[in-house]
């Protein structure tokens, strides 16, 4: 474990509020040509949580949202997790089976879906199933300022329901993306969230003020919890992209002035294709990158901070289970960020143990790349349970340990089920959390 844990908001919606409260007027999020104060969003997320309220959301009820990043994602959410719903985010590329399996699993008793991304209609496609527990389909890319409109912001029994909101109060189940094996639903408590990413947010030196491109999408981790979320608890703001896309990206740093932009090595080297074209680019105000999900090379971390001029360059390791486990910190240097998940987060604590239990011997040299060893993590951080899943399952991860450095090396995780055993070699940040470093 290293460093010490902050004092943070116990919900989500608490740091939505105290964001209203601490920066009322500071832009809280950018979407096109328009712009929301915190205030503005604090007060639409109550409007949210008054006309859920009014349509037969209760406390302990589920929420699924189906769509790409936006205002009304986040809107749609906090509306939910005021009352004391969860949410439950669905990758926008699941098919209609895969999708329905995870609604009926959830027993979600809303949906918000657009009726108009990647050529389809989303809210169509849902009410084809039989879904016994879903009773309302939203469309969250109509007017969506008009179905605010429908509900009061100083409603007193939102005001009720928020006051008996708690930090152990479920505030999501994201289902991992089933690449071993069926989803899983991770159910995840506000205090745990608030509390992990919060953190987070200071090792990887995201600062009040900041502009945040969030390319990472809303259904992940990733561009959930250590996207919007951190944004309200720390006073950045929130600019979100509906899905990746080069030139957007570029013309956002340059427009909004963007300081922080975490996302996977391919996208810095789109800038760095940018700077040596023949137009004239302005990145300037780039300053933090938290990269993964493919392997990178401590030349690009090098180029990173000689020509993009981002002083700070992090690389982690997580799960959708848990959230955050280590990251590298500031000032660490390519081959660290490179080659490494850096340090346990505060109140993480990390062990590299053999096939019997015994922890490994702590070398200079660290543990043979073709030594099997497990790679067991401990902290406040762990998952409440998983939603409707019989079979336990457990994750084996062989590793390279540094301890001078106090560095994780993750060669391989290996993910086990009675006889059944399936291993994964992906890239770090693949849909259901995982990130890991490589050498």
């Amino acid at each position: 474990m290293t460093g010490t844990m902050g004092t943070w908001p116990e919900t989500i919606p608490e740091a939505a509020r105290d964001a209203a409260i601490r920066w009322p007027t500071r832009t809280g999020l950018i979407e096109g040509e328009r712009q929301w104060t915190f205030a503005e969003l604090w007060r639409d997320a109550r409007a949210c949580a008054s006309v859920l309220h009014a349509r037969g959301l209760g406390h302990s009820d589920r929420v699924a949202i189906w769509a790409p990043n936006s205002r009304a994602w986040i809107i749609s959410a906090l509306g939910a997790q005021i009352l004391g719903a969860a949410i439950v985010p669905l990758n926008t590329r699941f098919k209609l089976a895969e999708a329905a399996d995870i609604l009926r699993r959830s027993q979600a008793r809303m949906i918000f879906a657009p009726r108009d991304f990647l050529k389809t209609d989303y809210c169509a496609l849902v009410s084809r199933e039989h879904l016994s527990d879903l009773r309302e389909i939203i469309a969250i890319d109509g007017d969506f300022d008009a179905f605010l409109a429908e509900g009061n912001s100083e409603d007193p029994v939102v005001a009720e329901a928020f006051s008996r909101l708690s930090g152990e109060d479920t505030s999501d189940i994201i289902f991992t993306s089933g690449t071993t094996g069926r989803p899983k639903g991770a159910i995840t408590a506000h205090r745990q969230v608030v509390q992990a990413f919060g953190d987070w947010a200071v090792r990887v030196d995201l600062r009040e003020a900041d502009r945040y491109l969030i390319v990472n999408p809303f259904f992940h981790t990733f561009g959930y919890k250590a996207g919007w979320v951190v944004c309200f608890a720390l006073g950045a703001t929130i600019v979100p992209m509906v899905m990746f896309d080069g030139a957007e990206m570029v013309r956002q740093i340059e427009v909004n002035r963007i300081n922080f932009l975490p996302g996977p090595p391919t996208i810095y080297l789109t800038l760095l294709q940018e700077l040596a074209g023949d137009k004239p680019r302005d990145f300037s105000s780039l300053r933090v990158a938290v990269t993964g999900a493919a392997p990178v090379a401590p030349s690009l971390v090098e180029r990173m901070r000689n020509e993009l001029g981002m002083s700070n360059i992090v690389n982690g390791y997580g799960m959708t289970e848990c959230g955050v486990i280590a990251m590298t910190c500031q000032g660490d240097n390519a081959q660290t960020v490179a080659h490494t998940c850096g340090c346990p987060m505060p109140g993480i604590e990390v062990r590299c143990v053999d096939e019997e239990g015994r922890d490994r011997p702590f070398r200079d040299e660290g543990i043979p790349r073709r030594s099997r060893c497990k790679f067991r993590g401990r902290g406040f951080r762990r998952l409440a349970a998983y939603r409707r899943y019989r079979h336990h399952r457990r994750a084996r991860i062989s590793c390279h340990y540094r301890s001078q450095e106090g560095h994780v090396h993750l060669w391989r995780v290996q993910l086990l089920s009675g006889r059944n055993r399936r291993s994964s070699d992906r890239t770090p940040g693949d849909r259901d959390g995982c990130r890991r470093g490589r050498s």
